[in-house]
């Protein structure tokens, strides 16, 4: 009976280590970086609808400068769009108390945010301040589609493999992206049996005091069908007041501040009120500022084209640091240019949108229409009808 005991007790111990070797066999280890990465790039663009909850808290010296926010994301995913990687999206935003606290929309070009504080609703269209309107309101609650570009451009950033751990009860594997040229340190933890970031731990430095955005997805879903624009509405729109969002500087249907400046020789002035009865064209721009330098010499056909009509063509520096009066006879532009200063740069908005940024004004100095940034011939589109509109 004994010997009977004996061997089972020996097959049964054989049986667990056998399972122990099959277990730990089949096991999945993480795959090399670079697939673990193209795999969760494909998985957060290969579906056109994606939807998941959100919650961020701080840590170190940002704990008490920041406040926590959760939430949920609903957006159409895109590839290869930098910043915005996506078609429309919605953020509706909460505190830890699970009051809303704001939303924000992205829906045909257009940026939408309502603060629950208030009683109205800004917009700004992309190619105005859409982009300043965004980055200002989305704070950290995009950060998994905020940070794709440096997931898509591992390749130049070298990043590492760091530790694994449990988030969820998923296996995640740590992937450490530490860009001292941009003063970015990231860590992306990733299910690396779903290919799903599950964690982003986003290090900030003020001299030796570190902080931490972490940053928590959970309930990542994908639909295969696309979802109508109304779905990334914000929620009264059609009820509340909707003014368009300034940074500071005129909207459509302002007048644009007055001015009066010298020429970049300095032999004479030129004053905005000297204008009335022509349509202006004023173009904000620097020789350090490579975007203004490539569509100077779009802006000079445009000078070409409409010469001889009721249209002044004027570049005006901002924030100049070498010699724009050598750039400009090089280059040969014919248009009007004067030099600017950091008052009318502030009176036109320019401290939060950057260069270049164009105004187009009415006959009687009102700003019908104006472009932050530069997005090639569709920026050339946009200014060309605003002035034939009004020629």
């Amino acid at each position: 009976m004994n010997r009977f005991n004996f061997l089972i007790a020996g097959i049964l111990v054989a049986f667990l280590v056998l399972a122990i070797l099959i277990f730990r066999t089949n096991e999945q280890e993480p795959p090399e970086i670079e697939v673990l990465i193209d795999k969760t790039l494909d998985g957060l663009f290969d579906s056109p609808y994606v939807e998941f909850d959100f919650q961020y808290v701080f840590e170190g010296f940002l704990k008490d400068k920041e406040k926590p926010l959760q939430g949920k994301v609903k957006l159409a995913p895109q590839k290869n769009q930098g910043p915005y990687a996506f078609g429309s999206m919605h953020v509706l935003a909460k505190d830890n108390d699970d009051n809303p606290s704001f939303e924000l929309a992205k829906i045909d070009g257009e940026i939408y945010y309502r603060d629950y504080k208030k009683d109205h609703i800004e917009f700004s269209p992309l190619h105005r301040l859409g982009a300043p309107l965004y980055s200002i309101k989305v704070e950290n609650t995009m950060l998994l589609y905020q940070y794709i570009s440096i997931l898509e451009g591992y390749q130049q950033f070298k990043p590492v493999l760091g530790e694994r751990a449990a988030i969820d009860n998923k296996k995640c594997q740590e992937i450490i992206f530490d860009i001292p040229q941009y003063d970015f340190y990231v860590r992306f933890w990733i299910d690396y049996k779903k290919f799903k970031i599950k964690r982003i731990v986003n290090l900030q430095r003020n001299g030796k005091e570190t902080g931490k955005i972490v940053y928590h997805i959970k309930d990542f879903q994908t639909k295969p069908v696309e979802q109508p624009e109304d779905h990334f509405q914000i929620s009264q729109l059609a009820s509340l007041k909707v003014k368009e969002f300034s940074n500071g500087g005129p909207v459509v249907g302002e007048k644009a501040p007055t001015w009066e400046l010298d020429n970049l020789e300095k032999t004479q002035k030129l004053a905005l009120s000297q204008l009335k009865g022509k349509v202006v064209l004023l173009d904000f721009w620097a020789t350090w500022c490579e975007p203004c330098k490539k569509v100077m010499p779009e802006i000079n056909k445009l000078y070409k084209e409409y010469k001889g009509q009721e249209i002044e063509f004027i570049g005006i520096t901002y924030k100049e640091k070498g010699d724009p009066l050598t750039f400009i006879n090089n280059q040969k532009y014919a248009y009007t240019f004067l030099e600017g200063h950091d008052d009318l740069g502030g009176d036109y908005g320019l401290k939060n949108t950057g260069l270049p940024s164009f105004f187009i004004l009415d006959q009687e100095g009102t700003v019908v229409e104006f472009e932050s940034g530069y997005q090639g011939q569709e920026s050339i589109k946009r200014i060309k009808s605003a002035i034939d509109k009004l020629l």
